[in-house]
């Protein structure tokens, strides 16, 4: 079939589901968005629970209908269903592998991962079908979520109480060890932002500023004012600095870098002098202002943990644990637990759960490194399956696609990261969308 066959089969697919359709796609896309990226995680009973879940099981169901079947024919989002059941078949087979072989107490993590798992190819196929995204919906987002971090950054325990109430119910000091209430979560030095993780926090947010840089660069999304493109390049590395995440640091310089490339070239030469003036200025009032604090004070001591990122290269050190590998080895902290894991069913995994042996008594929640992550817990075939969806990502879309998966994926976690794994694929399948609505109308017209 020729792309103009292809392009007319579209729009006339596109045309059948109706403006109605493609809209309201696009604004529950929205309110998953939201949903995942500002609003906090809330619970009935002891189930936690999001609206955004209903929703995308309602796309399900109006995908199954038959009447209605028009996304399921879309390549992008059968690749990525097969991708994911690749991944979940092998955990699964590990799962069982894992209860022959050994004691298993309690599968909820494994529950709850493959949720997860089952979300974001659901989200995926809801962002795919949402062909009428408006970009800037995401730009009001990513501003909400900065405002509202340094909020809790700034103010603490002087927010309305409304408001710590509802990130920070009494549930969450029973979830957090060694705390008596929530105002003791919020007044540590290092602040936690709006999800009680700093680096949980900074990660949602950098996934916003992904995506809105890659809405620019597209030239689906376009920024008019200076002062617009000038707070999305230094907001951002200034939240990560006050939340002290060193991993979300870079990945905001380096979002900062990209998105000052994509802008610079739609302003005059002499509003780009501005720009860059306007970094330098505040880079030096930073330093000054840095300078004056003092060395006790909490953002001097925020500041000063990220300036130990020059300690990455530091292989000198020989401590190991848990809070102190922040040099190079970070990313090798569950090694000896992979190494002792991973053999034992290298081609499909060995599944989630804990069981009461060596190596497996670890558990697979905080290897902080997502690779090894799933090389463990779906091995060599579901390794490769997310391989081969990402080199499809990758080559639509470009390498900056990779970035969660690299530096959060290595230092923290990203794919244990519900809200924001989830939020990846919608805004990739929206993506997607937008570009193959776009290469349509360029081939009708």
């Amino acid at each position: 079939m020729s792309p103009l066959e292809s392009a007319i089969q579209l729009n006339q697919r596109s045309r059948g589901q109706g403006l109605g359709n493609r809209l309201s796609y696009s604004l529950l896309s929205l309110v998953v968005i939201v949903d995942q990226l500002l609003l906090p995680m809330f619970r009935v009973g002891p189930v936690p629970f999001k609206v955004s879940y209903l929703i995308l099981v309602f796309w399900l169901i109006y995908l199954l209908v038959p009447s209605n079947n028009v996304v399921s024919k879309y390549n992008d989002i059968r690749k990525t269903f097969l991708a994911f059941a690749i991944i979940l078949g092998c955990i699964l087979l590990g799962e069982l592998w894992l209860t022959a072989n050994y004691n298993v107490e309690s599968y909820s993590y494994t529950v709850k991962n493959v949720l997860t798992l089952i979300l974001a190819a659901l989200a995926f196929g809801l962002g795919r079908s949402s062909t009428r995204f408006r970009w800037e919906w995401l730009l009001y987002t990513l501003f909400a979520a900065i405002s509202l971090n340094f909020l809790f950054i700034i103010f603490r325990n002087n927010l309305p109480s409304w408001l710590i109430s509802f990130y920070y119910p009494e549930h969450a000091v029973s979830d957090v060890i060694g705390f008596q209430s929530v105002a003791d979560i919020i007044s540590l030095v290092r602040p936690r932002g709006l999800f009680g993780n700093p680096n949980a926090s900074m990660l949602m947010v950098n996934l916003n500023l992904l995506f809105v840089y890659l809405a620019i660069k597209n030239k689906f999304l376009e920024i008019r004012s200076g002062t617009t493109a000038l707070t999305l390049i230094i907001l951002p590395v200034f939240l990560a600095v006050s939340l002290s995440s060193r991993g979300e640091f870079l990945v905001s310089i380096l979002l900062g870098f990209l998105n000052y490339n994509a802008l610079i070239g739609r302003f005059s030469s002499r509003f780009r002098r501005v720009i860059v003036l306007s970094l330098i200025l505040l880079v030096a009032m930073s330093a000054f202002f840095l300078g004056n604090l003092g060395e006790d004070s909490e953002f001097t001591a925020n500041a000063n943990r990220i300036y130990k990122l020059s300690q990455i290269l530091d292989t000198d050190q020989t401590s190991y644990d848990y809070d102190g590998a922040s040099n190079f080895q970070r990313p090798l902290i569950a090694l000896t637990t992979f190494l002792g894991r991973f053999p034992l069913s290298p081609l499909f995994g060995t599944g989630i759960s804990v069981a009461d042996s060596d190596y497996l008594s670890e558990g697979t929640q905080y290897f902080h490194n997502d690779w090894m992550y799933v090389l463990t817990i779906s091995g060599l075939l579901g390794f490769f399956g997310l391989i081969w969806l990402l080199r499809i990502f990758v080559s639509r879309i470009g390498w900056s696609i990779l970035i969660p998966f690299v530096i959060p994926g290595l230092v923290n976690t990203f794919m244990l990261n519900i809200p924001a794994f989830i939020s990846y694929f919608l805004l990739t399948g929206i993506l997607l969308a937008s570009v193959q609505q776009r290469t349509a109308s360029v081939v009708l017209h």
